[in-house]
């Protein structure tokens, strides 16, 4: 097992205390200083940021007084920004004991009580030693009336100092560092990611408010002076806004950052008495590349962040017969969106009773469960709760619950006649006892082993512009809706402990870790044609472990493009979907390839995915349709398994090209096998890792995957 490192320790200096945060190597700190939780930033090295009583190395909080987010947190009560008179209460240290696991999750509470106003700060951070942790805010409100929440920074401050950085760079250079988000927030283009230099300035950018809903709240941030990486996140499914504002003097510059809740202002009404708990900031650094960031985000999240286990591994799925699909090799047999309307329809019109059609499946949907069973597989239905569709609403199906409707600040949302349609509001505890009472009865009246989330409304930006009237105030939707989502799937997970959830959002509309972590997985996009549909695949695999990254074949359009090859190998690095519709007649070279690929996935690439890590050669790409070469990289814990495929994408511009395995051991011998080549061979890991081996390219939107196995000579 890797060795890891948590540590935790306060250290008092007069008035001022110094709070510091071991992750591993990387180490952050904040001081309480005059009133004000100032962030100190953070080093790679695993060095304690206080050493002889001072703080080390020279994060002295006078140097940053001049920075405009200076403090850990942001916090807005009644039109009053709390950025000083915090004062120190306690602090709390506890693990989180697995008897199976020696290294500990630790949690930390540093309690802060304002002077002025009575509210109270619980400062939360989650600690496994991966080099990744995670924060969040608890805020009580400890008035004897309701106070409205406005402007919200979970996570901010100084992020680091880097001196002599025109000296290092040269004076071309705006900053040290440079930027790496996805660039699209539209639906269908999820997950381009794309490198900017950051200038000095001040930068922003968000989604699900300030822009669409379709861009995962998640950057990487490298130090081309230093050398250190960042990988962040936030897990929140409402708007976000992530700002950077790079200050440099004549040599050292000092960066800034903020880590936001966005959105309609109150965001969330407290109540007295209330604690309202924020969403997490996951934060891994480390001295080294995007790749090191990112697998300390995946083992964080793998660890601490989801709510359990991911299940047996990485399931197949796919629509169709269940006898068919059993026969295929499949998991899971599921019925899309579809299942509870007469022929004739509009699916998306008619959501909101979910009784199966009698015309269709006159013996309901059981007995499909049955059929399934009975072959050896699972069975799943897909359900969209939070919306009611225009013809069910004018049935009267909802005459009486006309306020479980979301608002507008000028009238119900809907289609049309505000009683024909629209979105729930979950932010009203009576509508989302409803939903919760709908969900239920579906799982336990058809009897699924799988459930599948959809939410579309996400196309119309809900619920970041509706509102709703608490204790007086206009509040925004968005957090509480959030809340008590996040809650309802909770206890249902745990009602139905041998169900599997999956989730979608018009494919990537809700693939944040605040909405994935109640999921065993997620559908990360609706967009599975080629070229693009690597780049989401290479780009969602950054922020989301791959055994939660479920991706599609065959329907949605993905045949109009790319070889079979191509479309089969990017599933061998996530959750493979398949649909075959029944009524299509069987073509034995297209099967032949399936079964081919189902077999590899189930022996050799589904074993490793829980736990591997997974390398991105091409991580950045300047359009949603991307160019040249693409290559992906796994590798197994212990190092005995690799896959690497070569992806070749419009306009290749060579036709030979060799890849080298980042992440097999050199001092092994790997026996190779070339699944569009059809050759095998053995080479040694030196080989593989130092000089590569060449891969021949046949034309655009090709593939070829290698994989590596540790053999003893």
């Amino acid at each position: 097992m890797t060795k890891t490192f948590r540590d935790f320790k306060i250290t008092q200096k007069g008035e001022e205390r110094i709070f510091d945060y071991r992750v591993g190597l990387p180490t952050y700190g904040e001081s309480l200083i005059d009133g004000e939780l100032r962030s100190l930033g953070f080093n790679g090295a695993g060095y304690s940021l206080v050493k002889g009583g001072m703080v080390y190395p020279k994060h002295d909080p006078s140097t940053i007084t001049d920075l405009e987010e200076k403090c850990a947190f942001f916090l807005e009560i009644d039109g009053q920004s709390l950025i000083s008179f915090w004062e120190f209460v306690d602090s709390e240290v506890s693990d989180e004991n697995d008897e199976n696991d020696e290294n500990e999750i630790m949690n930390v509470r540093v309690i802060l009580r304002h002077k002025i106003r009575p509210v109270e700060v619980v400062v939360c951070t989650k600690i496994d030693g991966s080099g990744c942790f995670s924060r969040w805010l608890e805020i009580k409100n400890l008035d004897s009336k309701p106070v409205a929440l406005g402007r919200l920074a979970v996570m901010s401050g100084m992020l680091e100092l880097t001196k002599n950085w025109r000296k290092l760079l040269g004076k071309k250079q705006a900053s040290p560092y440079r930027l790496g988000y996805f660039e699209n927030t539209e639906h269908l283009h999820e997950g381009q990611f794309k490198w900017h230099d950051l200038s000095e300035d001040c930068f922003s950018f968000g989604g699900r408010y300030s822009r669409n809903c379709f861009r995962h709240p998640f950057y990487i941030l490298e130090n081309k002076a230093k050398g250190t990486c960042y990988a962040v996140q936030l897990a929140y499914s409402g708007g976000y806004k992530f700002t950077f504002d790079f200050k440099g003097t004549s040599n050292d510059g000092h960066l800034a950052y903020t880590c936001e809740i966005d959105g309609f202002k109150p965001l969330r009404v407290i109540a007295a008495g209330e604690t309202v708990v924020t969403p997490e900031v996951l934060i891994s650094m480390v001295n080294g590349d995007m790749d090191d960031a990112i697998h300390a985000m995946h083992s964080h999240i793998r660890k601490a962040v989801m709510r359990k286990p991911h299940g047996e591994g990485c399931y197949l799925e796919t629509c169709g017969s269940p006898e068919l699909a059993a026969k295929r090799g499949f998991d899971i047999v599921y019925i899309d969106a579809g299942w509870y309307y007469p022929v004739g329809k509009f699916w998306h019109r008619m959501t909101g009773k979910w009784d199966a059609d009698p015309d269709r499946f006159p013996d309901g949907i059981t007995s499909l469960v049955d059929r399934a069973h009975a072959s050896g597989i699972r069975f799943g239905l897909w359900m969209e709760p939070e919306r009611i569709g225009a013809e069910i609403g004018a049935s009267g199906i909802f005459d009486s619950h006309e306020n479980m409707l979301s608002q507008t600040h000028t009238c119900v949302r809907g289609y049309g006649d505000t009683k024909k349609g629209g979105q729930y509001n979950l932010a009203d505890d009576s509508c989302l006892a409803y939903i919760e009472d709908q969900i239920c009865s579906m799982i336990e009246k058809n009897k699924i082993d799988m459930f599948r989330l959809d939410y579309n409304a996400v196309l119309e930006l809900m619920p970041a512009f509706t509102y709703r009237m608490q204790d007086g105030y206009m509040e925004s939707n968005d957090f509480r809706y959030y809340e008590n989502f996040y809650a309802m799937f909770d206890r249902i997970r745990n009602k139905y402990p041998n169900v599997i959830f999956e989730n979608c959002a018009s494919g990537g509309g809700r693939s944040d870790l605040g909405c994935v972590k109640y999921f065993d997985h997620t559908w990360v996009t609706d967009h599975p044609i080629a070229p693009r549909s690597f780049a989401i695949t290479n780009g969602m695999t950054m922020c989301l472990p791959t055994e939660l990254v479920d991706r599609l074949v065959t329907s949605m359009d993905a045949h109009t493009m790319a070889s079979l090859e191509f479309q089969l190998y990017q599933l061998m690095f996530v959750r493979p979907t398949a649909h075959f519709p029944s009524e299509t007649p069987e073509n034995p070279l297209q099967i032949d390839k399936f079964r081919e690929f189902v077999e590899i996935y189930n022996s050799f690439a589904r074993p490793m995915l829980p736990t591997c890590r997974i390398y991105h050669h091409t991580p950045s790409f300047d359009d949603c349709e991307p160019k040249g070469i693409g290559v992906l990289e796994s590798v197994s814990e212990n190092k005995d398994k690799a896959m690497l495929g070569v992806f070749a994408l419009c306009d290749p511009d060579l036709r030979e090209q060799t890849v080298r395995f980042k992440g097999i051991d050199a001092s092994r011998n790997y026996k190779i096998t070339a699944l569009s080549a059809k050759e095998t061979f053995v080479v040694s890991g030196y080989e593989l890792k130092y000089k590569g081996v060449t891969c021949y390219i046949k034309g655009a939107l090709t593939a070829e995957l290698f994989l590596a196995e540790a053999v003893s000579e």
